[in-house]
C-alpha cells in the first residue's frame, strides 16, 4: 500500500493538472471565441459558462462521489476535461463559436469536481498529517498558474497546420485541455483511496438553506468568498480581450494593445497571486482573525480595481491583477476558515455544505463575468473596473461593520 506521502503529492499532481486547464481555458476562451466570430461583448461569456458548469455540479457532486467513489468520480471529470478540449478543437476547425462556450461549461463541470481533491486529501493520511496534506495539494495551483498561460504561448503555432486564420492559433490549446484530462486520469488511477473514501454519510437535522440562514458565521463565510470571486472574475473574464482588441473595438481608447504574451504575464502573475501566498495566509489569518483578514483582502480587491481604472498601461494591467489575487487570497480563505467554523457544519456533511457553498459562490460570479463582458463591450473597460470600485466601496464598509459583531 501506498505512503500517505505518495499519495498526497500524487492529489497535488491531480489539482495542478485541473487547474491547469482551468488558467489555459482562461487565457484563451475569449480570444478563441472572437476569433470565430462572438463579439467582444459576449467573449468573456466562455468565463460565465464555466462557472455555470462548476456552480451547476456543485449540487450533486456530493451525491455522485457517494454513489460512485472517489476515483470513479474523478475519472468522470477526468472525461468531462478530454471532451472540453474536444469540442473547443471541432468548434475552431469549423469555425462554430456555440461549441467554444460548449467547451467551457464542460470545463467548468470537470473543474467542480476536482474542488474535491482537497476532500481526498484528508482521506489519505491521518489526522495529525491533515494541515500539511491540505496545503501540499493546493500548493498545485502554484504549479498552475505558470502552465496555464505559458501552454497557452507554447501551443499557439501547434495548429497552423490547418490554416493562417487567426482561430487555429488556440487549436493547441484546447488540444492541451484533452491531454492534460488524459494525464489527470493516469494520476488519479495511481492515488490509493481508502474503501470508503467519499460513500460515508451522515443524517441532516435539518434543511440546508435554513442552517445557512440561522448561522451568522456562515452566512458572513458566503458572503465574503462570494464578494472576493465574483470582483476577481468579474475584472478577469474582459482581461484577455481588453488587452488584445480593446484599443482595436474603442472599448480601452486610452490604452494600447498588448501582445499575447504581455497577457499571459499578468495572468500568470495574477494567479501566482491568487495561490502563491497560500503558503502563509493560514498564519496571517491567525494572527489578525478571519474578520480582520478579509477586510484587507477586500482593500486589496479595491485598490486592484482603482488600479485597472487608472489608465491602460502595462504596469496597470499587472499590478491591478497582482493585487486583485492577493485581495482574492486573503477573503477566500478567510471566508473559508469560517464556514469551517460554522455551527452548520455540525449539522451536516462537509462536502454537503461546501457543495451548497460553491454554488453560491460560482452563482454570482457567473453573474458578474456576464455583466462585465457586456458591460465592457457597450461602455468600456474603465466602467467594468468603476463599477467593482463602487461595490467594493459599499462591501468594504459592510465588512467593518461585521468585524466589531460578536456573534463572529
Amino acid at each position: 500500500m501506498q505512503s500517505a506521502r505518495a499519495n498526497l503529492l500524487l492529489l497535488a499532481a491531480c489539482w495542478a493538472c485541473a487547474l491547469s486547464s482551468s488558467t489555459l481555458l482562461t487565457a484563451v476562451g475569449p480570444l478563441a471565441a472572437t476569433a470565430t466570430g462572438s463579439s467582444i461583448g459576449a467573449a468573456p461569456l466562455t468565463i460565465s459558462t464555466f462557472l455555470a458548469g462548476a456552480a451547476l455540479i456543485s449540487i450533486p457532486s456530493a451525491a455522485l462521489f457517494r454513489h460512485c467513489g472517489r476515483l470513479n468520480g474523478f475519472l468522470i471529470g477526468c472525461g468531462l476535461c478530454v471532451c472540453s478540449g474536444a469540442a473547443g478543437a471541432i468548434g475552431l476547425i469549423c469555425n462554430i463559436p456555440s461549441l467554444i462556450f460548449i467547451s467551457s461549461f464542460l470545463a467548468g463541470l470537470a473543474q467542480g469536481l476536482s474542488h474535491f481533491y482537497r476532500f481526498a486529501a484528508l482521506e489519505v493520511c491521518s489526522p495529525s498529517q491533515r494541515p500539511y496534506a491540505v496545503t501540499l495539494v493546493l500548493s498545485g495551483g502554484v504549479i498552475a498558474a505558470v502552465a496555464g498561460p505559458n501552454l497557452a504561448l507554447a501551443t499557439k503555432e501547434l495548429g497552423r497546420v490547418f490554416g493562417d486564420s487567426r482561430r487555429y492559433e488556440f487549436l493547441g490549446a484546447f488540444a492541451g485541455i484533452s491531454t492534460i484530462g488524459v494525464l489527470n486520469a493516469l494520476f488519479s488511477v495511481c492515488v490509493t483511496f481508502p474503501a470508503s473514501a467519499g460513500k460515508t454519510s451522515a443524517p441532516v437535522s435539518q434543511s440546508l438553506p435554513r442552517l445557512m440562514c440561522a448561522d451568522p458565521r456562515c452566512i458572513a463565510a458566503v458572503a465574503i468568498a462570494a464578494l472576493a470571486h465574483t470582483s476577481m472574475v468579474s475584472l478577469m473574464s474582459p482581461l484577455v480581450v481588453v488587452m488584445h482588441d480593446g484599443c482595436e473595438a474603442d472599448a480601452y481608447p486610452i490604452g494600447s494593445c498588448w501582445s499575447d504574451t504581455y497577457s499571459s504575464l499578468t495572468l500568470q502573475l495574477h494567479f501566482l497571486a491568487m495561490f502563491g501566498p497560500g503558503f502563509v495566509t493560514g498564519r496571517v489569518i491567525s494572527t489578525l482573525g478571519p474578520q480582520r483578514t478579509s477586510c484587507c483582502g477586500a482593500f486589496l480587491l479595491l485598490i486592484a480595481a482603482g488600479t485597472l481604472a487608472a489608465g491602460g498601461a502595462l504596469e496597470n494591467f499587472i499590478a491591478g491583477m497582482t493585487l486583485c489575487g492577493l485581495g482574492w487570497n486573503l477573503c477566500f480563505t478567510a471566508g473559508t476558515l469560517l464556514l469551517a467554523s460554522s455551527e452548520m457544519l455540525r449539522e451536516c456533511r462537509l462536502s454537503l455544505a461546501n457543495g451548497a457553498n460553491d454554488f453560491i459562490i460560482f452563482f454570482f460570479a457567473g453573474i458578474g463575468s456576464t455583466g462585465s463582458g457586456y458591460i465592457n463591450g457597450i461602455y468600456g473597460w474603465r466602467c467594468v473596473a468603476g463599477i467593482i470600485v463602487l461595490a467594493l466601496i459599499l462591501a468594504l464598509a459592510l465588512l467593518m461593520l461585521m468585524k466589531n459583531s460578536d456573534r463572529l
